[in-house]
């Protein structure tokens, strides 16, 4: 059964946020037991047979990447009608949702909610001086 467009896209943007927290935890060392002194990414490397094939999926993405340039990884939207899509594809369709969404941020406690108004403003004030341009 084929994968569906927006589930195709859901899938994609969960291994791009697993890879961008496995980033930082691949350089980790571990510090107890028999794999002492390795680092996560040593240890994925050595037996990917037996890996988690969720950790396996996001780690063979990482180790396909000369560099991750971690700020360019999509960000998903966790609430509200566009939950799963990344910021920069409903701001590219939905700009006015992006505009509300900054005004209302001072009254959410959504990180995520957060992120995206930031992320919206930014976006916008880019548009804007590319228009006066």
């Amino acid at each position: 059964m084929a994968m569906g467009k927006r589930a195709g896209a859901v899938r994609v943007a969960a291994l791009c946020a697993m890879a961008w927290v496995l980033q930082d935890a691949f350089s980790m060392t571990v510090s107890f037991g028999k794999h002492r002194g390795k680092t996560m990414q040593e240890l994925v490397e050595e037996d990917k047979e037996n890996c988690n094939p969720a950790f396996k999926a996001a780690a063979e993405y990482l180790l396909d990447q000369d560099d991750i340039d971690v700020e360019e990884l999509e960000q998903v939207i966790n609430f509200g009608k566009y939950k799963g899509q990344g910021f920069k594809q409903v701001m590219d369709e939905d700009p006015d949702y992006g505009q509300w969404v900054v005004g209302a941020a001072e009254e959410s406690g959504n990180p995520n909610f957060r992120a995206f108004a930031e992320f919206a403003g930014e976006y916008l004030e880019k548009a804007e001086a590319q228009a006066s341009a």
